[in-house]
């Protein structure tokens, strides 16, 4: 990696930054978000030469890492048919207000839902949606765009795990994040009201701590 135009000082500084960069970075990652950035090593590489101080910038600017890998493939089923109406506050399951509004109101009855998989990783530091939803774990299109979809798919997992079982939600009072066309939901097992809590919350309203969940559909 050198180039006659660059001093030796300099092209040394670059081979530390570039060191420094990847060794910090792989260090935290998972295999499957290592892959990714090892792409965008490979996608970066064309530029060594007259462009190699541009393409150190550019890694210099990679998105920080918040998630650890937890599952690449979570297995949601096909669905026949379901009518959201039901996904309502029981026995078992509380739903905010909010999370009517935002996302409940507007999902209607879905028939011949193909299966699906998700990917979800868990926080490893505190991080607003902005620096989650950036994250090399978090697929490129993550975003549940059909509210429809969505609830039926929500209802299947926690129908999975109705009484707090283990299972792809997180079960230990940590929330469950999901990002759903233009909010955010969030899902936690409250053992002390023995049943599931939803609701939605604005983007970046405010950070998530360490431990929470975050789901993105692959």
């Amino acid at each position: 990696m050198s180039n006659s135009n660059i001093s030796g000082a300099k092209q040394r500084q670059i081979n530390a930054t570039v060191t420094s960069i990847v060794t910090t970075k792989l260090a935290t990652l998972d295999a499957a978000a290592g892959d990714r950035l090892i792409g965008k090593l490979a996608e970066l590489a064309a530029q060594v030469g007259p462009g190699i101080i541009a393409a150190i910038d550019q890694l210099s600017a990679l998105p920080p890492v918040v998630l650890k890998l937890v599952n690449a493939s979570v297995q949601l089923d096909a669905i026949a048919s379901y009518d959201p109406s039901g996904f309502k506050t029981r026995k078992g399951l509380w739903v905010s207000d909010d999370f009517h509004r935002r996302v409940g109101s507007k999902a209607k009855p879905v028939k011949d839902l193909g299966a699906i998989t998700l990917t979800s990783g868990d926080l490893v530091k505190n991080a607003y949606d902005q620096e989650i939803k950036a994250d090399p774990v978090m697929p490129a299109n993550h975003v549940f765009e059909s509210e429809s979809e969505f609830v039926a798919h929500l209802d299947q997992m926690i129908s999975k795990q109705p009484n707090g079982e283990d299972g792809d939600l997180n079960n230990e009072g940590y929330w469950n994040i999901f990002y759903v066309a233009g909010c955010v939901v969030r899902v936690r097992w409250n053992s002390d009201g023995r049943g599931w809590d939803v609701s939605a919350w604005s983007l970046d309203d405010d950070d998530w701590d360490a431990g929470y969940r975050a789901f993105g559909c692959n």
